[in-house]
């Protein structure tokens, strides 16, 4: 019985070939789609701090003092959040369920406390 890798009608030379310029091809266009994907979210994120500044860094709180639930020990931990060490090089992500108050809590520390604060939503 006779197996495929001697049949000689077919180049496993050329099939070689084109199998490694289809992975090439693969990586290359993979590569490139990477490289769009990270340049359109930085562009994303530029615009977004932009606009923050623009706008100011100090953010208004939207909700009213009848409205406003306190919550001292997250308002203690966004503090210490909010006030890193001379050599913090990382971002903090806020989430949870939606209406809970985590953006506007964060306004309001971040205006007592007068640091620049980025709100990006998902």
């Amino acid at each position: 019985m006779d197996s495929a890798l001697d049949d000689p009608s077919i180049d496993w030379g050329k099939r070689a070939w084109d199998t490694t310029v289809f992975l090439w091809s693969g990586g290359v266009i993979f590569f490139a789609g990477d490289l769009l994907y990270t340049w359109l979210v930085s562009r994303s994120n530029e615009r977004l701090v932009n606009e923050t500044m623009e706008k100011g860094t100090r953010p208004e709180s939207t909700v009213s003092e009848d409205e406003y639930i306190p919550r001292p020990g997250i308002v203690d931990l966004l503090e210490r959040i909010f006030q890193p060490s001379k050599n913090h090089s990382y971002y903090h992500v806020v989430c949870g369920e939606h209406g809970t108050g985590k953006t506007s809590l964060s306004r309001i520390v971040a205006s007592e406390i007068g640091i620049f604060l980025v709100i990006k939503k998902f």
